[in-house]
């Protein structure tokens, strides 16, 4: 009798028309075997399949090399934008755009109508 590969881990469910696994949220592979790194590590680094973590390509950090070494982070108040021709381990390289009603250096400082800061 034959079945899906490795039974799918046990980190998948077996089809048993086509014999393929269908996995389970964090885990990829023919088997289910290794652990899924977030967003493909954007196709920046590579995915350590043990531990689900990337190992950043040169110029890029974050959790699924997602941003610019050189960028802070800014969190979803804000964007990072690499000016182009520029070197990525560069500083100076990039802008924080920060989303309206958001400013600082990493726009987590919140803006009042006409500008300037908020205060108590």
């Amino acid at each position: 009798r034959r079945g899906c590969p490795s039974d799918c881990s046990g980190r998948g469910s077996c089809d048993n028309a086509t014999l393929s696994c269908s996995c389970f949220p964090g885990f990829e592979g023919v088997a289910c075997a290794s652990r899924a790194c977030p967003a493909n590590c954007s196709f920046r680094g590579k995915c350590d399949g043990t531990t689900g973590a990337c190992a950043c390509a040169k110029g890029w950090s974050g959790d699924a090399c997602e941003r610019p070494a050189a960028c802070p982070p800014v969190g979803a108040r804000g964007r990072c934008i690499h000016r182009d021709g520029a070197s990525l381990d560069d500083p100076l390289a990039y802008q924080i755009e920060c989303q309206p009603g958001w400013g600082g250096p990493t726009c987590q400082v919140p803006t009042c109508p006409g500008g300037g800061s908020c205060h108590g």
